[in-house]
């Protein structure tokens, strides 16, 4: 449906400051009828990939193809106006008219295509439009009488009105409060697959892209560094960056010692750990072991820690109630600080002796780079940088 093809855009320097490279040849391919997000820290190239597939920014190469159609392409010399790409744009702030009535609003781009289908029509549309996103009736509401929620789906109901083949993102749940953006990344996600319609995503935020997408760029400085599903990328993360970014975890700097196919054999400040490898990496490479929060197994008592089941023994330095799980803060020995999460009905007392076992497939070593979050970590990150 999509295809991005060695894409670049360079931002001229500004008095005073040097050029940035926003894109450095970027290619991803979207297949019909996905979601696919484009996640990552601010500044990173998400938007302007975005706004270059829209129309809205001209980059310096590469090549675009939506629907089979090349919209641009710096070698050919094709540059389609965005307002003949047929697609749909739902902003980060809505865009919602105050002064236009609900309808008028979702009528707008029937108005401004130039092809104006009459008005017995464009009514059908705009209420076949409302109904899609369970807004029948509001037609004549004043747009300014509208929660956060209801104005999300008027921007999506004015987006999707003229039928467009591709629909674009820009974080549209941003601006919505936590509960109302959990409520609304499910609705959003159902809305769009009962449609059928191919999405791109743009956000920042790990939780939406996994609740949102069928497939996930992760982007990092202006280049794409991972493509898969969001459990692909939370469980074999290829990077210290993308295990970091897309969701919390334990970061411990490890020097590989054996490597065997898909495992391998770590040294660590708590002793060797066995853990499925990232590819690439060889015995004697310094790496990073991925401990996820939720991998580690707390034992009040020692286990017979056999085959590739590790145990480390610690103390617990804190316990944290969040609700439907508790975080548990392990010292482990040379004052590493450990992050386990356990569900509520299980937590340790602060000060216990505890052991934590390991297995190996709910490890990963990946190639050691600077993290970028500031999550919480169980180790000094001194010296990541490859």
């Amino acid at each position: 449906m999509l295809k991005v093809s060695h894409l670049e855009r360079t931002y001229p320097a500004q008095p005073g400051g040097a050029a940035v490279q926003a894109l450095k040849s970027v290619s991803l391919s979207v297949e019909q009828g996905d979601i696919f997000s484009l996640l990552g820290p601010s500044g990173c190239g998400k938007t302007t990939m975005l706004q270059c597939i829209a129309g809205l920014e001209t980059p310096d190469a590469g090549r675009i193809v939506i629907g089979g159609e090349t919209v641009y392409s710096r070698d050919e010399r094709i540059h389609l106006p965005a307002n003949e790409r047929g697609l749909g744009m739902v902003f980060q702030s809505y865009a919602i008219w105050p002064h236009m009535s609900v309808a008028e609003n979702v009528a707008f781009p029937l108005l401004q295509r130039g092809r104006n289908p009459g008005r017995e029509q464009i009514a059908r549309r705009v209420d076949d439009a409302l109904a899609m996103v369970e807004l029948a009736g509001y037609g004549n509401r004043s747009a300014t009488q509208l929660s956060g929620g209801q104005q999300q789906r008027i921007a999506l109901a004015r987006a999707l009105v003229h039928k467009p083949r591709l629909l674009l993102l820009d974080e549209p749940l941003s601006n919505l409060d936590a509960k109302l953006r959990d409520t609304m990344r499910i609705e959003l996600r159902r809305l769009i697959k009962s449609i059928g319609i191919t999405a791109i995503f743009v956000t920042h935020d790990q939780v939406e892209a996994m609740g949102m997408s069928d497939r996930v760029a992760l982007m990092r400085a202006g280049k794409v560094i991972q493509v898969g599903t969001s459990k692909e990328i939370y469980l074999n993360p290829h990077s210290a960056f993308a295990a970091d970014f897309m969701g919390s975890g334990n970061l411990v700097a490890c020097t590989i010692s054996d490597v065997d196919n898909d495992r391998a054999v770590t040294t660590t400040p708590f002793g060797q750990i066995q853990a499925k490898v990232a590819a690439g990496l060889r015995a004697g490479d310094d790496a990073i072991l991925v401990i996820r929060p939720n991998a580690p197994i707390i034992h009040t008592q020692p286990v017979d820690a056999q085959g590739d089941l590790a145990q480390i023994p610690g103390n617990v330095s804190s316990v944290t109630f969040l609700g439907e799980k508790i975080e548990v803060r392990v010292c482990l020995s040379g004052g590493y600080d450990f992050v386990v999460t356990m569900n509520t009905f299980e937590a340790p007392v602060e000060g216990q002796k505890v052991y934590l076992t390991l297995p190996a497939e709910r490890c990963i070593v990946v190639h050691k780079d600077h993290p970028v979050s500031s999550a919480a970590r169980s180790v000094d990150l001194e010296g990541l940088a490859a």
